[in-house]
């Protein structure tokens, strides 16, 4: 969870940019002048958020789902709305686990199962944007509350790893691939900085 509330430090990869870019101004929209009677079809979680706020007779803001999505694809989706859509960087709380973001979060799953999803819209869903519905359908079926549960050993030895291999100007000389070359190569030529995340490349 440290990974989301540090969101600001993980960039996002070019994968989120590619399937975010073009809705940056219907996001824009969500954040500033939701209309859930106009926007439903293609913000099914408008239409959740108005039919929950109805049922509970009070207003509803706050979306617990995240499907299936990695901590480090939530933390990068965070750090792509609040460097794109105006606004965002001031005002995290309208946004963050609120409509914007689960919207967000439903565009990324649509790109990533698009395949999958396709096959769902064709056989089960009638509405407008079916594969869009699809996507809002799997973000809140493939959302696991025990996923919150951490193995602690394991990501203390996450956040090792990544300190030791990050190419950051934090870690100095140390990060700019210099790990074990004062032995000289590898065996074999083995590059252990090969097919590392790319948020371990803070480009700085």
């Amino acid at each position: 969870e440290d990974v989301i509330v540090n969101f600001r430090h993980i960039p996002y990869s070019v994968n989120i940019d590619e399937a975010l870019a073009p809705h940056s101004q219907l996001l824009t929209n969500i954040l500033e002048q939701p209309d859930p009677a106009k926007m439903r079809n293609a913000v099914p979680v408008l239409g959740y958020l108005a039919d929950l706020s109805e049922k509970t007779g009070r207003k509803q803001t706050t979306v617990p789902y995240c499907g299936d999505l990695s901590l480090t694809d939530c933390a990068q989706i965070a750090n792509w709305v609040y460097h794109h859509i105006p606004g965002a960087s001031k005002q995290i709380v309208n946004w963050l686990n609120c409509a914007t973001y689960a919207h967000v979060c439903t565009i990324v799953i649509a790109k990533q199962k698009k395949n999958q999803l396709q096959e769902m819209a064709e056989h089960i869903l009638t509405e407008p944007n079916a594969i869009l519905q699809a996507a809002w359908l799997d973000l809140q079926l493939s959302y696991d509350p025990s996923a919150i549960d951490v193995n602690v050993d394991l990501e203390c030895l996450g956040i090792l790893e990544q300190r030791m291999f990050e190419l950051s100007l934090a870690a100095g000389a140390a990060g700019n691939e210099q790990w074990g070359k004062d032995a000289g190569m590898h065996q074999d030529c083995w590059n252990p900085y090969e097919g590392l995340p790319e948020h371990w490349n803070h480009g700085d």
